[in-house]
């Protein structure tokens, strides 16, 4: 999978830092009519979302029992 463009990575990160309720206005302007860039940051605010968190967990916190002794 290519990497994305910087600007994606960007915009993408500023729009995680907001409440979801604000996405969608700062997306409209900061994807400037690039309706393609909109579809892909919107895709990944949404596996975000799916994700839940999932990798901010510490793994020796998810699943203790699995530890080697």
């Amino acid at each position: 999978m290519p990497k994305p463009p910087e600007h994606e990575i960007e915009v993408f990160n500023r729009a995680l830092e907001l409440p979801v309720p604000e996405q969608a206005a700062y997306l409209a302007g900061a994807c400037a009519g690039d309706v393609a860039l909109c579809l892909r940051v919107e895709e990944l605010l949404r596996v975000q979302e799916q994700a839940g968190g999932f990798l901010a967990r510490p793994g020796n916190k998810v699943a203790p029992r699995f530890r080697r002794q």
